[in-house]
């Protein structure tokens, strides 16, 4: 089956969807400079996602059968996504702006597994990477019902994206997955 037959059929044969959001993530004092506000702000946030996903978590578990829903924080799926992705057919959701969509891309590396990041706050950040936004105020469950109508009614599209890796030509063993440097 080529790629975009495999494409059209994508929520037919999924076997897991996984969303992921930055929540439960130790905040570095390095690079964040500490201010009680600020961490306070970015702990907020982090909630507010993760509430967001749960939302999304329920519709999708309440609407499908046959398919695993699970949400899960960033730094788990980053620290375990060998044994996370060993499952075929999987739809990974970042929940987040591109940072958090490029960390969860970098480690889907098997075809068969789909990415589509989720912007909850558009008029925040503006998300060229993510493929469905909305406003996270107090409508994630409304949005979860119509990312779950786009995919089941087959109303979306899919664009493959080009992976970049840099290499540091001075210690060309240092490798950069698409620009980061962990």
């Amino acid at each position: 089956m080529n790629r975009k037959a495999a494409c059209e059929s994508l929520f037919g044969r999924l076997k897991r969807i996984t969303f992921i959001t930055k929540s439960k993530q130790q905040i570095s004092h390095k690079a964040v400079p500490w201010s009680e506000e600020l961490h306070d702000h970015i702990r907020r946030l982090q909630e507010k996602y993760a509430a967001v996903a749960e939302e999304f978590a329920e519709v999708f578990r309440a609407r499908t059968t046959g398919i695993e829903v699970c949400h899960v924080p960033l730094i788990e799926f980053l620290q375990n996504s060998a044994d996370m992705l060993q499952h075929r057919d999987q739809l990974i959701c970042p929940i987040g702006g591109d940072g958090t969509f490029l960390l969860a891309a970098q480690k889907v590396l098997d075809s068969s597994h789909f990415c589509l990041a989720i912007n909850p706050e558009p008029e925040k950040s503006i998300g060229q990477l993510c493929g469905f936004s909305f406003d996270a105020l107090g409508r994630g469950r409304e949005a979860a019902e119509l990312l779950y109508r786009s995919l089941a009614e087959e109303r979306y599209r899919v664009v493959q994206r080009t992976r970049i890796q840099t290499t540091n030509m001075s210690n060309p063993r240092v490798e950069y997955p698409l620009g980061t440097r962990d």
